[in-house]
């Protein structure tokens, strides 16, 4: 008898516009689109996939996190349950519906490779959804955490930074346009590497002394919120470089 772990979804990716039934590695997922009635939804049979629930979940987490990579949008498991037959559609609890053009997924996906890949992956799909809780300040913190998570040496995380800023400042019309939003265009590449290094870090994960953030300061907020998007670009790009994916598809 099929036992089902179940949760609803919601995000900014595209969704199936019909039911889909694929494999991902060796387990078998399950997606519902979403309605007027009903949110998307994934699904696993976790007595056919011989899978537990914990493995499941982290399973279910690891492939939303794909998906959010790829669509560059959040992507959050919502609501859950387990013991179905069958999968569920959940009732709509978020105005947030996901789409697409394609009744099933246009690609195949496959489980990430190695587990610095994922805890990557991970913390960049943690990233965009602290983006969309009203927290951005944790999302900053998060996109920082990517580069030290694939550079924890601080001085190969530095010479990163300041080489990827100096890229980016030349060659990307994007992140130019951010540091001129944030004044910080006319700096050298040290000097913004500096800046994105002590408001993306030390600014948000300590209190112990100033400079640290109060979230009710509407200055730290600005503070927080000229640093994001710059911090998120380079997370994104240290992502591409680290595992060797292409540029050019990482800023669609």
């Amino acid at each position: 008898m099929a036992r089902y772990l179940s949760f609803s979804v919601i995000g900014g990716v595209q969704w199936p516009i019909k039911k889909d039934e694929f494999s991902f590695g060796e387990n078998v997922l399950v997606v519902l689109p979403c309605s007027r009635q009903y949110d998307a939804s994934i699904h696993i049979d976790l007595d056919a996939n011989k899978i537990s629930q914990d493995d499941a979940l982290s399973l279910l987490c690891e492939f939303a996190s794909l998906v959010a990579w790829e669509d560059n949008q959040f992507l959050a498991l919502h609501n859950g349950g387990c013991g179905a037959a069958k999968p569920c559609p959940f009732p709509r609890s978020s105005k947030l519906g996901m789409s697409s053009i394609f009744e099933k997924w246009p690609c195949i996906w496959s489980p990430i490779a190695t587990e610095k890949h994922k805890v990557a992956l991970a913390l960049y799909r943690e990233g965009l959804n602290s983006g969309r809780s009203d927290c951005p300040q944790f999302s900053l913190l998060s996109f920082y955490k990517i580069l030290e998570h694939l550079h924890p040496n601080s001085s190969s995380r530095v010479n990163f930074m300041e080489n990827i800023v100096a890229d980016l400042s030349r060659n990307n019309s994007v992140f130019k346009d951010e540091l001129k939003r944030s004044g910080l265009y006319s700096l050298a590449a040290e000097e913004i590497s500096k800046y994105l290094y002590e408001n993306g870090r030390g600014f948000v994960a300590h209190s112990s002394k100033p400079p640290f953030l109060n979230p009710d300061s509407c200055a730290d907020m600005n503070i927080v919120g000229q640093t994001l998007w710059l911090m998120q670009m380079l997370a994104r790009l240290a992502i591409a470089r680290y595992f060797e994916l292409d540029e050019e598809f990482i800023w669609h």
